[in-house]
Parts: C-alpha cells; sequence; structure tokens
C-alpha cells in the first residue's frame, strides 16, 4: 500500500513512492512487514505466512508511543487527584476555623 500527500503531483508522488521502496529495501531486507515514512509519502507492506505479525519500520516506534500516551494520562490523572485531595484538605481547614 502506498499513500501520497494531497499537493503531490503524480510524477512526484511516483518518485516519493520509489524512494520509500528504496528504503524498505535497504532498511527491512528480507522482513515480512514493514512501514516507511518519508515527507510526502508512507508505503505500507505485510506477509503473514502463519498469521504472526513481524516486521520492521514503525512498529516499535508505535508501541514506544502508546506506552508514552497510556503512562502521561496515569501520571495526568494522579496529579487531577493529588489537587483534589489538597483542594479538600485545605476546605477542611477553612471549617476548622
Amino acid at each position: 500500500m502506498a499513500q501520497c500527500e494531497g499537493d503531490l503531483s503524480s510524477g512526484d508522488c511516483g518518485h516519493c513512492v520509489t524512494q520509500a521502496v528504496q528504503h524498505v529495501e535497504v532498511e527491512c531486507g528480507g522482513a515480512p512487514s514493514g512501514q516507511v515514512y518519508l515527507q510526502k509519502c508512507y508505503i505500507s507492506y505485510s506477509y503473514y505466512p502463519h498469521g504472526v505479525p513481524h516486521g520492521c519500520g514503525m512498529g516499535g516506534q508505535q508501541t514506544a508511543k502508546t506506552v508514552a500516551i497510556v503512562l502521561g494520562g496515569a501520571v495526568g490523572l494522579g496529579f487531577v487527584v493529588i489537587c483534589l485531595l489538597c483542594a479538600r484538605s485545605l476546605a477542611k481547614k477553612k471549617d476548622d476555623y
């Protein structure tokens, strides 16, 4: 599968996809799947002979990105809980006086 940004002419798109295919050949070798993102185009290929995904390219970065988002959300939620507990504590102190 290949996709180009809308502002590329068909000739420029073809050139970009050709460059992406060359990157795949160099970076992924004989991997059964891979993804390459260039500035204006993207290619992805997959072949799973036994139904098990393997490959190269952006897969590991995507997993790392997902983990970072989940951890960031957990830290953000923890911060909100701490702020609420502090506000509750301050409200109790005002009621005591």
